[in-house]
């Protein structure tokens, strides 16, 4: 006994997700957006170096200027330093010969 031959349903086709029908917004709405955030940043920094600073001793338990100063340029270097050797390593590496894994 032969079964009847199979119907194959119509499939309709899927939509497009929409990112890919919508074109993508383009250079100048990125520098659009870099500037409405950068700006208040830039004008902020620039007020603030206009007024005159405040000379006044740090309270008692912070650490002055100067100290702060130099503790961040030494956490620089060590960064800098570390991060130069992590790369640096990877970059004196010699690259594998062609068929050897």
């Amino acid at each position: 006994m032969a079964l009847p031959p199979r119907r194959r349903l119509a499939r309709r086709p899927r939509p497009a997700p929409p990112s890919a029908t919508s074109p993508s917004p383009g250079p100048s709405v990125f520098r659009l957006l870099i500037a409405a955030l950068l700006l208040p940043l830039g004008l902020w920094l620039c007020l603030r170096a206009l007024t005159p600073a405040r000379h006044r001793p740090p309270p008692a338990g912070e650490l002055s200027p100067r100290t702060l100063t130099g503790l961040a340029l030494a956490v620089g270097v060590v960064g800098v330093v570390g991060v130069v050797g992590v790369v640096g390593g990877s970059l004196h590496r010699t690259p594998p010969t062609a068929g050897t894994y």
